[in-house]
């Protein structure tokens, strides 16, 4: 869902194109190291948090910002551009941030 609206948004907005294409890296990298955590904490038995089967930890960008960046973009059509930097900007940030915790949790186990 994410890469359909940044797509749409691309075809409506060509010149934003370069920032809804590092956003949507951004979405991909974060969600990389998302299932990736999730994956070697799954093999490593670590001690879960949560019942699911993903192991959800906290980052600066989650389901409810996603949703205010969205609604932003449909707002606020004249500053696709610099919402989509903004809101990459934190999604990496969030992506470091799972990163760091795999170190981290890594390095206990």
């Amino acid at each position: 869902m994410y890469g359909g609206l940044l797509a749409a948004l691309a075809v409506q907005h060509s010149e934003a194109r370069l920032a809804l294409a590092v956003l949507f890296f951004a979405y991909y990298l974060n969600g990389t190291f998302f299932l990736a955590l999730s994956g070697i904490l799954e093999r490593l038995k670590a001690e879960r948090l949560t019942e699911r089967g993903l192991h959800f930890r906290r980052s600066l960008t989650e389901g409810f910002e996603t949703i205010v960046a969205g609604v932003l973009f449909l707002l606020f059509p004249a500053h696709v551009s610099l919402v989509a930097w903004v809101f990459a900007a934190m999604v990496f940030v969030s992506a470091a941030q799972r990163l760091l915790d795999a170190r981290r949790m890594l390095k206990q186990s």
